[in-house]
């Protein structure tokens, strides 16, 4: 049986765009977050009230693999 899952993580095309939605319609309070200029993405986890978090993931390059995941893909 599962008793807690640590968070949920959601990939991005819009980082920034993203974060103030989360903040503003969930009231998530940042946390933790880093830059990968290797992989070219960046992560942003929150808190969204007891133990659940939540992270968004965005690429800070258009030739990293996350834009290339989310190229396809609506949202």
């Amino acid at each position: 049986m599962i008793s807690r899952i640590d968070h949920v993580s959601i990939a991005v095309k819009d980082g920034d765009r993203a974060l103030r939605f989360f903040m503003d319609l969930l009231g998530a309070v940042p946390g933790a977050a880093a830059s990968d200029p290797v992989m070219k993405y960046r992560w942003q986890i929150f808190s969204l009230g007891d133990l659940s978090r939540l992270e968004v993931i965005y690429p800070t390059d258009e030739g990293s693999f996350l834009a290339n995941f989310l190229k396809n893909r609506d949202g």
